[in-house]
């Protein structure tokens, strides 16, 4: 997918992939500025994330400082593979959907 980033008063083209990873920013004669990578859990491969763009795995935010992605409402810590806190909306065992997706299949795997 080719989003336009606009920074200043210039236009920048950028490549990305289907979970809307940034991949690739291009210069504007075309040719490639930076490539990013990211491993399973959203750790950068290629040591480029956050210096010339804020955006990066699943299109959240960079936070160079904390190293972490900013998800809406939590931080997501790429390191670890998971979100630095825990869900303010617990959900209901009357309602089993509104629970965790990971326990319900594990639940209903049993």
């Amino acid at each position: 997918m080719l989003h336009i980033w606009k920074k200043g008063k210039k236009s920048l083209p950028i490549y990305k992939d289907e979970l809307g990873s940034t991949i690739r920013l291009l210069e504007q004669g075309g040719e490639s500025q930076a490539v990013y990578g990211y491993d399973e859990f959203g750790g950068d491969a290629y040591n480029t994330q956050g210096h010339l763009q804020p955006f990066g795995y699943t299109g959240y935010r960079y936070d160079n400082v904390a190293d972490t992605y900013f998800a809406q409402a939590r931080e997501y810590v790429p390191g670890v593979g998971r979100f630095a806190g825990e869900d303010w909306i617990k959900g209901s065992i009357e309602q089993p959907f509104s629970l965790n997706q990971v326990l319900l299949v594990t639940y209903t795997l049993q």
